[in-house]
């Protein structure tokens, strides 16, 4: 893509969460916790004649993004990602900040502020609710301890052991509207215990414990994905499924044999490392290779 500006998102998976609504959605979001991985996404944009988003080089309507184009003149969005949406990996979000923090830099908007109307959107969109602050923190185990977008929620860092390696595997398509609709009542009833559990030892082995009886309990995690894992489990450190993701986290000398395991039950599965916060020095970085607005 000529002439434009790129950046590098990783992706958010939440362990466990419990969503919060106002009447503001700068205020509206989720506490919880979740893993900041990469690689995730590469967003592009650059100005053009007529608003336009590609992923994976084919035009697409992606909801949060279209709404965060609106504050802008007209962009050209381009998106890779290998990663499906729609399954829990939070590739509307990723792409969502990716592209309002470009296009802040191309209109002088600061990081936090195009950050928001990321967060907004997503809200406004019922793609997301604590995706954008997770991610947008940097990396790592992130803890969402107040909702909202950046600049007006909380969240906190905890270290994560070195040497691990998260395998995903995705298990089909389950839309957010309707997870946070169907699955409300068990998703605030357990996500408020978990946070509890959580926080008696907040932990990074505690934090697989909690997600992994998390999604058992909100009914992710089947009887049916259980047995699938059997074979590795004395592999991994922990497993979760946030709507239709499987992670299963190990150790690195372990991933191989876990990674072939799975490829041979899931037709996707997918490599990640831990991320963390230097994604977001390409903000910073001179000169600005794309077009001015101005």
């Amino acid at each position: 893509m000529e002439g434009a500006l790129h950046i590098d998102v990783p992706i958010h998976i939440t362990g466990f969460f419990q969503p919060y609504y106002t009447e503001n959605p700068l205020t509206t979001g989720s506490v919880g916790a979740g893993l900041v991985l990469s690689p995730g996404v590469r967003v592009s944009v650059r100005a053009g004649d007529r608003e336009a988003t590609r992923l994976n080089g084919r035009p697409v309507g992606i909801t949060p993004v279209s709404l965060v184009l609106k504050h802008f003149p007209p962009l050209e969005v381009d998106i890779t990602s290998r990663l499906p949406p729609g399954v829990g990996f939070s590739v509307s979000a990723s792409t969502t900040l990716g592209t309002a923090l470009l296009a802040g830099r191309l209109t002088n908007i600061p990081p936090t502020k195009a950050a928001q109307l990321a967060h907004v959107a997503e809200v406004r969109a019922m793609t997301g609710l604590g995706d954008i602050p997770a991610i947008y923190s940097g990396g790592s185990l992130v803890v969402r301890t107040k909702p909202g977008a950046p600049g007006v929620g909380e969240v906190k860092q905890i270290p994560t052991p070195e040497k691990i390696t998260v395998i995903a595997a995705s298990l089909g398509r389950m839309d957010t509207e309707i997870m946070l609709t169907q699955y409300a009542d068990k998703i605030n009833h357990y996500g408020y215990r978990a946070l509890i559990k959580f926080s008696e030892n907040p932990s990074f082995e505690n934090f697989l414990d909690t997600s992994e009886w998390f999604s058992n309990m909100v009914g992710f995690m089947t009887t049916d994905i259980k047995n699938i894992l059997r074979p590795v489990r004395s592999k991994l450190l922990g497993a979760l499924v946030k709507k239709k993701a499987l992670l299963a986290v190990t150790y690195a000398d372990e991933a191989q044999d876990v990674f072939t395991y799975l490829s041979g039950v899931f037709e996707s599965v997918y490599c990640f490392n831990v991320g963390d916060a230097r994604w977001r020095m390409s903000l910073y970085q001179e000169p600005i290779l794309g077009t001015s607005l101005s």
